[in-house]
């Protein structure tokens, strides 16, 4: 019975998923269209975009190996219109099956900042509206 025990632990803790962070998502009080290309352009000028869809307002990127992971995280971004805005959710899984130190919900704080500073700078925000890191 122990070792039954102990094999259903080691599965769930260390099974063939990856470590998922919750996802963390803001509303941007700017058109869709506008989200979309500035979560791109952030997107594609810190990490490496996989696939992105305007249509579909989805975005899927990796990050590099750090401190906290060998192999990176996956990471996604979906834009949801709501009324006076769009919705940002973003997502992330480690890509090896050690612990990530909540490597993942820092990347998506950083995206989110990224893409509300994007908006900022371009006019399509105010500056109080930029989410925190």
């Amino acid at each position: 019975m122990k070792n039954a025990l102990l094999s259903v632990l080691v599965l769930t803790t260390f099974g063939s998923s990856g470590v998922l962070a919750a996802a963390k998502d803001v509303v941007f009080h700017a058109p869709k269209d506008k989200v979309y290309a500035a979560a791109l352009e952030v997107i594609a000028t810190e990490y490496r975009v996989e696939q992105a869809n305007k249509e579909s307002g989805m975005i899927s990127f990796r990050s590099g190996a750090s401190m906290s992971s060998f192999k990176g995280q996956d990471l996604s971004l979906v834009l949801i219109e709501v009324e006076g805005g769009c919705k940002v959710v973003v997502n992330s899984e480690k890509r090896d099956k050690a612990f990530s130190w909540g490597e993942g919900g820092k990347l998506q704080k950083k995206v989110l900042h990224l893409i509300g500073k994007k908006l900022a700078e371009q006019g399509a925000i105010p500056e109080s509206e930029i989410p925190k890191k």
